[in-house]
């Protein structure tokens, strides 16, 4: 499920020069409690996405998995040189890959 949007957001970063191999991408339909929005995370080689919270912040599901690989890759919010790195949904509403 989600191939699409995850061959995108591999796409984006591995046309930059960047190793993505070995990335485990985990979309999930409904998020879980947080204490604040949480649309995405990245923890080692695993990316989880929420595709409700996405949907809810108007945000293509390619670009907060690019983001979230972003992290991965040691890029911070706001890093110079990489739009997708934006740090909130506002910043990244409206964006495609």
């Amino acid at each position: 499920m989600y191939k699409e949007e995850k061959k995108k957001a591999l796409a984006y970063w591995s046309v930059r020069g960047f190793d993505v191999s070995g990335l485990h991408i985990n979309v999930k339909e409904k998020s879980n409690q947080w204490s604040v929005p949480v649309i995405g995370y990245q923890k080692g080689r695993i990316i989880v996405v929420y595709a409700d919270k996405a949907k809810e912040y108007n945000l293509d599901l390619s670009v907060v998995i690019a983001h979230e690989i972003g992290h991965y890759l040691g890029f911070r919010h706001y890093d110079r040189g990489h739009e997708i790195m934006k740090g909130t949904a506002k910043e990244l509403g409206g964006k495609k890959l």
